[in-house]
């Protein structure tokens, strides 16, 4: 016959006692062997300030915190804790034992608080606690035991069981000592509601998953015999949507659902969502939609993790599947819900995924004639205005072959980033590279090139209209490089110039087209155009090292493949160019070395030492690591082609 087993604190410190002899003290450190001193007068008589301090406690209690997300509850847990921290530390009056059960109960109450921080907190109260004779209260100490556990700190549960057996409190819970007693035998007498609810709870939250089950499956069985007095009711179902998920049991999921409806009992919205993601990890799209429109038929929010959950799943099927069998009934459901995500930043954030998925399906084969339309209304329906979503749909339309649509968007978008930020030194607005490339693909198929210029090239002199301009106009050229419209790009490298001048940006995209068409002698000359306007102090003009690595190449390609046939470039020409590449690099050392001299550690190093490009020593630091380490391996690129040019010369 089987028995509820767990392995609990007391039978942990009865066939481990010997190993708790070296962490007596774990406890005790901080008060040392100091005599506990005796209270004076009455024992329940308590100071006006011990007394203030409870009812401050008391107060600092939180409610419990739905499940959305910590910033949509108006209580910050961790202010809460810092505030309580600095409220005993200000406050000159003795713990008791109120004050002790308040600490408790606030600690374990912190839902978004680090086990190891709690556990910390718990401690430095207990010890107060002893400083100041407080007997302990068996359900805190409970807490503290449970948290020691978790952590993984067995000498510290240990000293606490052994603390509570001294004083005669019992280191399990009641019920869970229960569960030593209890079967599953079907001549068993069955707990209780308030038995089973508590213990179920119980093995809910030390994820136990099989004991659960076993355990709700054995309360479901008599209920449905009518052997006892066991009823199905909304409080069983949720317990048991909760068990499903713990076991991804997509059975119980499916029973529990077709309960709901069959006894006329209204989920809670948890359970529900539960039950959605259980679906979800079977695979059965289908009925966890069906679960999230019986949220939105009852009022509930459609909670962004489910969504995510969704597409997550999605993604792992082929792109036409994804999208007639998954993606496209969700951008239904979507136009149909009245309430989206916990927050507009999370629903911004999870429409811009579904527009992703869209996007990668396309892009992976599906077909974007079916797909862009969908993508529009859902843009339309939520006012998404991000320019990341943009972008999405802009590409969306152009593969539909609906440039009108695609041109429109990306010209709200434009003009939005510069009224935004007609003020700001930051750069806004700008659509992502696939987009414009998309934009000027389909311009040239419908030879509707123009129009595609006349979305970056404006009137407005606004440093976003600039950025833009800038930015649309390398991926504009880099585009038509592949397409082989060589004329094009230098219409849009001599748009781009005569209306806003040199930028570094533009003049290296339009060299690494050029030295790809084995037009070397142009490429150069682009580079000396961007040269002369860097020595006029064009902020904007200054090279970087993806031009220098495009110049290396350049020069590398002439000594190593040969000359332009018609324009050839001068052997002077050669050796001035990789002077500045020389230049660029020496540049680039003197800086590392300007750092290695704040730095007492790097100083010490020998200066006559030739600078390596190294991640730790060569990149300035910044937000996004992606791009750092981007740079590093172009300039390595640099150095490497640097050392074959030398060769060659």
């Amino acid at each position: 016959m089987r028995s509820w087993a767990g392995v609990s604190a007391c039978r942990v410190v009865r066939s481990r006692r010997h190993d708790a002899v070296a962490a007596r003290s774990l406890i005790s450190r901080n008060v040392g062997n100091k005599p506990r001193r005796k209270v004076s007068g009455q024992v329940n008589l308590r100071t006006s300030k011990a007394q203030a301090l409870d009812e401050t406690l008391r107060s600092q209690d939180l409610e419990p915190v739905p499940d959305v997300g910590p910033k949509a509850t108006g209580t910050n847990p961790t202010r809460k804790l810092s505030q309580f921290e600095l409220l005993l530390n200000a406050i000159d009056a003795p713990v008791d034992a109120d004050t002790l059960i308040s600490a408790f109960r606030l600690v374990t109450q912190i839902p978004h608080f680090q086990p190891r921080a709690k556990l910390a907190f718990g401690v430095r109260m207990l010890q107060r606690a002893r400083a100041h004779n407080v007997p302990l209260d068996a359900h805190g100490m409970r807490g503290l035991v449970v948290l020691a556990e978790q952590c993984r700190k067995v000498n510290l549960t240990l000293v606490v069981s052994g603390m509570m057996e001294r004083q005669g409190l019992r280191v399990e819970d009641p019920l869970q000592q229960q569960m030593g007693q209890w079967t599953i035998a079907a001549n068993d007498a069955i707990p209780s509601d308030f038995e089973f609810y508590k213990l179920l709870n119980i093995l809910i939250r030390d994820k136990q998953a099989v004991a659960a089950a076993e355990l709700w499956e054995n309360y479901r069985r008599r209920a449905l015999d009518g052997t006892s007095r066991a009823v199905i009711n909304a409080k069983f179902l949720a317990n048991g949507a909760w068990i499903s998920t713990l076991r991804n049991d997509i059975i119980e999921a499916t029973w529990i659902s077709k309960t709901y409806t069959e006894l006329g009992i209204t989920p809670d919205a948890r359970s529900l969502r539960l039950l959605a993601a259980t679906h979800i990890h079977a695979g059965q799209f289908d009925a966890a939609r069906e679960l999230m429109r019986w949220m939105l038929r009852l009022g509930f929010v459609l909670h962004e993790r489910e969504i995510y959950y969704y597409i997550s799943a999605s993604m792992k099927l082929n792109p036409r599947r994804r999208f007639d069998g998954v993606l496209a009934p969700l951008g239904e459901l979507f136009l149909d819900a009245e309430h989206l995500c916990s927050s507009r930043r999370e629903q911004t954030r999870v429409l811009r995924g579904y527009l992703r998925a869209l996007y990668v399906s396309v892009a992976n084969g599906c077909r974007a004639r079916l797909v862009a339309p969908l993508a529009e209304r859902v843009m339309k329906r939520w006012a998404l205005q991000d320019s990341v979503s943009s972008s999405f749909v802009t590409y969306l339309a152009c593969r539909a072959e609906r440039l009108d649509m695609a041109l429109s968007i990306a010209r709200v978008n434009h003009d939005e980033g510069i009224r935004t930020n007609a003020t700001s030194a930051k750069q806004h607005g700008s659509l992502r590279w696939f987009a414009y490339e998309a934009l000027i693909e389909q311009s040239v198929r419908e030879h509707r090139v123009p129009e595609a210029l006349a979305l970056i090239f404006t009137e407005s002199d606004e440093p976003s209209s600039v950025h833009i301009a800038s930015f649309a106009g390398a991926c504009y050229i880099s585009s038509l490089g592949r397409l082989g419209e060589l004329g094009l790009c230098g219409k849009v490298y001599k748009s781009y110039v005569r209306r806003y001048g040199v930028h570094v940006t533009v003049s290296t995209a339009a060299m690494g087209v050029l030295s790809a068409a084995r037009r070397q002698n142009q490429a150069v000359a682009v580079f000396s155009s961007l040269m002369r306007a860097h020595r006029s102090s064009v902020e904007a003009a200054a090279p970087n090292e993806v031009t220098y690595a495009i110049l290396s190449s350049i020069v590398l390609r002439v000594l190593v493949v040969g000359h332009d046939a018609t324009m050839p470039v001068s052997k002077k020409v050669l050796t001035k160019l990789v002077q500045l590449i020389e230049n660029y690099m020496r540049k680039h050392g003197e800086d590392i070395e300007a750092k290695a001299a704040d730095d007492p550690d790097q100083a010490s190093l020998n200066a006559t030492e030739r600078p390596v490009v190294t991640k730790s020593t060569s990149l300035p630091s910044g937000p996004d690591e992606h791009v750092r380490m981007k740079r590093q391996q172009t300039l390595q690129e640099i150095q490497r082609k640097l050392e074959i040019i030398r060769h060659q010369m």
